[in-house]
């Protein structure tokens, strides 16, 4: 076996072991579905969005997941967390968890970025004002970058789209609020917050 793929393959098995959420379980009673070595290291959730452009994204992703593992959880609160399904749908990546924290908005900063993110070589483009854009395909709607656009078919055959900011909508008890994120370190963290009524939202 080539030194460097049995490096990656110790490396994986030591990941697996720290975080067994990694590890792809029934949904339904939580139970591992792969036993031994080599078959969790060919089918884990870590290699999910393998050989695509959301692959770097998709490990950014796991990265503050771990620190939230490592650091803020409880011990119950990790043996309760699993994933439940993690795919491209409409163009963005969908990541279902056993429970979602609402501190961090990893799942939905992941949809969010994935949207502006070529699925075939990974790149985050922007125009000439600083802002994200990003061409859809039609039909199987996937997001890619000018050049990668280009390579599969006419630009014109593409769907253009640009992003200022990236903000949400919560409704709560108290009203209508509308979140903003600010891109940090190659992530986006919660930013202002501010109180809308209908005339603003859109």
């Amino acid at each position: 076996m080539d030194g460097n793929i049995k490096g990656q393959n110790e490396d994986l098995a030591v990941l697996l072991r720290k975080y067994p959420f990694l590890r792809i379980r029934n949904v339904f009673t939580h139970k591992q579905c792969f036993h031994g070595k080599s078959q969790n290291l060919k089918y884990n959730h870590y290699n999910s969005f393998k050989g695509t452009g959301w692959e770097g994204l998709w490990k950014r992703y796991l990265e503050r997941l771990f620190h939230l593992y490592d650091e803020k959880w409880s011990k119950d609160t990790r043996k309760s967390f699993v994933f439940y399904q993690i795919k491209e749908k409409f163009g963005t990546m969908r990541i279902y968890t056993s429970f979602y924290d609402s501190d961090e908005d990893l799942e939905y900063i992941a949809e969010m970025l994935s949207y502006y993110t070529c699925y075939q070589c990974g790149k985050e483009p922007r125009d000439e004002q600083g802002r994200r854009v990003i061409w859809f395909s039609r039909g199987y709607i996937l997001p890619y970058c000018e050049e990668c656009a280009k390579k599969f078919g006419r630009i014109d055959d593409y769907d253009k789209e640009t992003q200022d900011e990236f903000s949400t909508i919560l409704h709560t008890k108290d009203g209508k609020f509308r979140i903003r994120y600010a891109e940090k370190d190659g992530w986006l963290v919660k930013g202002t917050t501010e109180r809308i009524d209908d005339e603003k939202e859109d």
